[in-house]
């Protein structure tokens, strides 16, 4: 089976201000994860310094 590529353009109204909200989505998600790793990193310290 070979892989097929499709670009599809759609136009709609709102589409851009859904495009901006998912980017600031994305973004978000990215600050949430670095966040927790550093929530985890700290609990670790904690653990070693105990």
């Amino acid at each position: 089976m070979e892989n097929v590529k499709i670009k599809v353009e759609i136009e709609a109204e709102g589409l851009e201000e859904l495009k901006n909200l998912s980017q600031k989505l994305t973004e978000q998600a990215a600050e949430i994860a670095d966040t927790i790793h550093k929530i985890n990193s700290i609990q670790l310290e904690l653990k070693l310094n105990q």
